[in-house]
């Protein structure tokens, strides 16, 4: 009779974390939607706001839509999701340079916390890497 391990299981707590990613990288997505006009009502960006340049709008759609692949892609428990995270990171963080020093609306708390929060999933993109979860 053969042994089985369970060594390489993965924790509920990251099916919750990938999930609740997921969703919240949506929303994410659906804001962006709005920021380039396709979507209106909630999503539309704030009166006043100025236009983004190309560059931070390159940035916010790299960074919306690799967190919503890289996400769907820790559910797959795809190798290629953690590097997507990264990738997703970096754009994300040209985008809110953006926000917080060239468009006049300085720091936003909203920006700190889509930051740390892809900073957060990256890293646990890592640590699925590093015990074996993703293949």
């Amino acid at each position: 009779m053969m042994a089985t391990t369970y060594d390489n299981r993965v924790p509920a707590w990251f099916w919750i974390v990938a999930g609740l990613g997921l969703v919240w990288n949506a929303i994410g997505a659906a804001f962006y939607l709005g920021s380039v006009g396709v979507l209106g009502g909630p999503f539309a960006p704030p009166p006043g706001m100025p236009a983004m340049p190309v560059w931070a709008t390159a940035g916010y759609a790299i960074g919306v839509w690799g967190s919503v692949a890289a996400m769907i892609g820790l559910l797959m428990r795809a190798r290629w999701a953690r590097l997507l995270l990264w990738v997703a990171l970096a754009a994300l963080i040209v985008d809110w340079a953006w926000v917080f020093f060239m468009s006049g609306a300085g720091i936003q708390p909203l920006g700190i916390c889509v930051l740390l929060i892809a900073l957060l999933l990256a890293l646990m993109g890592e640590l699925a890497m590093k015990r074996g979860w993703l293949r």
